[in-house]
């Protein structure tokens, strides 16, 4: 009788059969195991280059820049242009003249001045004589006054940079103060169901000289600040005016039930006096630059004339000689000294390069009209520099004369070599940030590379050569310091490539670490060249049956068997 036939006449066997699965199903599950294998990626002590780099970016600038002016009488005075020999993106020497102004009326100058100069020679060679002690005296008495007036001269530039100074200092406290008021943040998140009657009120007198955004957070009966200063978290007593910092000013609460974030601004733009106080400020500052120009000339002029005096002085004190003498050779001085300011002012008519280099800009044409203000061209020079920030942690590391790998955003093909020429001695702090300026001189200049391109830097802060190194992956670390895996060939169970597995764990072994670089880390003592380390761990989880072959009562392997039913 098959299994089917048995079933159907002996339904007893069907449940017997049903609970024979489920438990055996149940036992193979709860007595399977989970294997662990592990397995390492190995590397080998070897010896490296090790190539040690600090990154910034920045951007590129020229060496050197200059606004050509023409050097007239003054800032206003208009001459005309009569030649400009430039053009932009022209290569320039030194000396080279860029422009000519109108040079008619030094030209008639400095003919006079030659010929004034030729006749006091000639005058000058046919007499002779002394000098008077009266005009000894006189001589003398007017350097002293010379002397006197270059004194209150430098006395009156004092007394005006202090009155201009003071005049500037009011006129910059009367802008700053101009109607200080609170206003809702533009920005504010926070603030809800807020009306104008829950305005703050400011009072008090602006101590600071900063300007700016003072900001308010009010957080119901609490409030704190940030901006020109910052301010920790304060209790709000709307019946009393709460000290804002040091800022000198006061802030009173209407309402301590709101969230909300105001904004004071220094100066405040909306007050009514804010453009008269500051069309007052600027007119200041004006007053201030033309009063000390005119002291600066003031002394300029007293120095002149008491270089003439005491010229005049040390003539009169030769060896006696006949008056004529002494008047042929003042005349002769004279003369020399209208030479030399009469060439001076031919040679300013002509606009030359002081350094050699390349013209970025030409602002003005022929025959316009410019005065000792107007920048006619702008030389730069050929020489192209990378500017880059550094934080103070990598600017440590670096030295001027470190060679620097250069590339460029806009130029992706582009690598360039160059040298740090110089480390800004004082840095800068932004945010809690300290960071210092560097500068990279190219080796090669590039005609593709231009000012304001941006560039990546990487510096070669150090570079050791046949070292022993790993690579960094293998480092590791523990409580007391660093250590690396070791394998023995002895303890390697398989091996495929450089993964292999263990018959036990690897050997740690301590080690002193060096420089490093993206890719490896200098081994100073720990390890020697050639051993086997691990550089990586595999692991993985393999599942396996325990489980014993089920038997169903009945039933054999090959499907049959006798059962002897009732």
């Amino acid at each position: 009788m098959n299994i089917v036939q048995r079933v159907k006449k002996h339904p007893y066997y069907t449940a017997a059969i049903a609970i024979t699965l489920v438990g055996g199903g149940w036992y193979w599950y709860s007595h399977r195991t989970v294997a662990t294998i592990t397995q390492y990626v190995t590397a080998t002590v070897e010896k490296q280059t090790i190539i040690s780099t600090v990154s910034g970016s920045g951007q590129v600038s020229t060496l050197k820049r200059l606004d050509l002016k023409p050097q007239t009488s003054g800032t206003t005075n208009q001459v005309t242009l009569t030649s400009m020999n430039v053009v932009p993106g022209q290569i320039v020497k030194a000396g080279q003249v860029i422009a000519v102004i109108d040079n008619t009326s030094a030209m008639v100058s400095l003919e006079q001045a030659q010929a004034s100069l030729i006749s006091a020679e000639a005058n000058y060679k046919k007499i002779l004589g002394g000098t008077t002690e009266t005009d000894l005296k006189n001589a003398r008495q007017d350097v002293i006054s010379a002397e006197s007036a270059l004194q209150n001269a430098k006395t009156s530039l004092d007394t005006v940079t202090q009155q201009q100074n003071t005049a500037v200092a009011n006129s910059y406290r009367s802008l700053l103060t101009s109607g200080i008021a609170a206003t809702q943040s533009l920005w504010s998140y926070t603030s809800t169901n807020v009306t104008e009657s829950d305005k703050p009120t400011i009072t008090g007198s602006y101590a600071l000289t900063a300007s700016g955004t003072l900001q308010i957070f009010q957080q119901g009966a609490y409030f704190y600040a940030s901006g020109i200063e910052t301010i920790p978290m304060q209790k709000i007593d709307t019946r009393i005016p709460v000290a804002l910092g040091t800022t000198g000013l006061y802030v009173q609460f209407p309402n301590d039930a709101i969230s909300a974030e105001w904004d004071i601004q220094i100066p405040n733009p909306q007050a009514s006096s804010y453009v008269s106080n500051l069309i007052s400020y600027q007119s200041a500052l004006l007053s201030q630059k033309q009063a000390l120009s005119n002291a600066q000339n003031a002394i300029i002029t007293a120095q002149t004339n008491l270089q003439k005096a005491q010229d005049n002085l040390a003539l009169k004190e030769q060896p006696p000689e006949d008056s004529s003498v002494a008047t042929a050779r003042a005349q002769l001085i004279n003369a020399q000294s209208q030479l030399r300011t009469a060439q001076s002012n031919y040679s300013n008519t002509r606009i030359t390069a002081p350094f050699a280099g390349q013209i970025a800009a030409v602002n003005s044409q022929q025959g316009d009209q410019v005065s000792g203000s107007t920048v006619i061209a702008t030389l730069i020079t050929e020489q192209k520099i990378v500017t880059v920030s550094l934080n103070e942690v990598d600017a440590a590391k670096v030295k001027v004369g470190n060679p620097v790998t250069l590339t460029f955003d806009a130029i992706p093909s582009l690598t360039l070599t160059g040298k740090v020429s110089q480390i800004d001695l004082l840095g800068t702090v932004a945010q809690g940030v300290v960071n210092y300026s560097v500068q990279i001189s190219f080796d090669t200049q590039d005609d593709r590379v231009r000012p304001s391109m941006s560039a990546a830097a990487a510096i070669i802060t150090e570079t050791k050569t046949d070292v022993l190194a790993v690579p960094i992956s293998a480092i590791k670390s523990n409580g007391s310091g660093s250590y690396v895996d070791v394998i023995e060939d002895s303890n390697i169970a398989t091996k495929n490539g450089t993964t292999v597995t263990l018959k036990t764990s690897p050997k740690q072994q301590t080690v002193q670490v060096g420089a490093s670089d993206n890719s490896f880390t200098e081994i100073i003592s720990g390890l020697t060249e050639g051993e086997t380390i691990v550089s990586r761990t595999i692991t993985q989880a393999a599942a396996a049956s325990s489980a014993s072959s089920l038997r169903i009562p009945g039933i054999t392997g090959g499907g049959g068997g006798n059962f002897r039913g009732n």
